[in-house]
């Protein structure tokens, strides 16, 4: 019942904020004293209460000398992160480091994804940049896009990039298309295109559309096969209500308007 008790106070942050209220108003010796007055069970806390404050306490301090973070940043982040030596977390930056990334990369990654800072490097990190440099993309390219789609590196190697990248360039036919793709439009690799996408492109493809506007729509008009699948097939019987051609550019054009304004605004 205590470690239940515990556990439940630690993930609300109740414990650490308590420990520093009574320091600051009390003391260390008066926190002892109070303490040792305590039933036994709840004495169990000070030193898991003392563990809470050193992990913290750390967690900040190699947040800030290591990543770069500000010290109201690294408080922040330090709650979302459990950090207990630096080995894990060195091996990553000096992976990213090695790969490119620089100090104002590392920072934003860290500060949006800190969890990052417990990848395998070996496992998790390596084998995507090998992937990404055998299409052609360039660690600098990669660390540019990675600080701005932050969850490029999080995601899962065979589960989602590598079904992304074939399916992409089942579309878009080159590596060269792919490689430009992502780097315009890297948030396309976050999502599941062959369970999100593919439909829609079906539905396109059925009504006549020439396979050049297919891959047209995927670079440079998405958020057409982005939207929620109903919602695309109201917005696809709309247009060809208009009198729109599946076959022509205005299609697609006319699709667009439909995604980008508010339907108060169509009207």
């Amino acid at each position: 019942m205590c470690g239940y008790v515990f556990r439940r106070l630690v993930c609300a942050q109740v414990l650490p904020d308590i420990y520093r209220c009574v320091m600051q108003n009390l003391g260390t010796n008066h926190v002892v004293l109070c303490l040792s007055l305590l039933p036994t069970s709840i004495r169990l806390f000070s030193t898991k209460i003392e563990q809470v404050r050193e992990d913290y306490l750390f967690a900040v301090s190699y947040l800030i000398n290591s990543c770069g973070l500000s010290p109201e940043i690294a408080k922040s982040v330090s709650k979302r992160i459990k950090l207990q030596s630096t080995q894990q977390p060195d091996s990553i930056l000096k992976v990213l480091r090695n790969r490119g990334f620089t100090t104002a990369h590392i920072t934003k990654l860290v500060r949006m994804r800190p969890g990052i800072l417990l990848a395998n490097p070996e496992r998790s990190i390596l084998p995507k940049f090998e992937f990404f440099n055998s299409l052609g993309i360039t660690d600098a390219e990669l660390a540019g896009v990675c600080s701005s789609t932050l969850a490029i590196l999080g995601h899962s190697l065979k589960n989602l990039l590598i079904p992304n990248v074939k399916f992409l360039k089942s579309v878009l036919i080159s590596n060269a298309n792919v490689v430009k793709s992502f780097r315009k439009k890297s948030w396309l690799f976050q999502q599941d295109m062959a369970k999100t996408v593919s439909p829609k492109l079906e539905v396109l493809r059925e009504l006549g559309m020439p396979e050049h506007f297919v891959a047209l729509i995927l670079t440079c008009y998405a958020p057409i096969v982005l939207q929620k699948r109903e919602k695309f097939d109201k917005n696809v019987k709309k247009v060809i209500e208009m009198g729109f051609d599946p076959q022509k550019c205005r299609f697609i054009h006319a699709m667009q308007v439909f995604v980008s304004m508010r339907q108060s605004t169509l009207e």
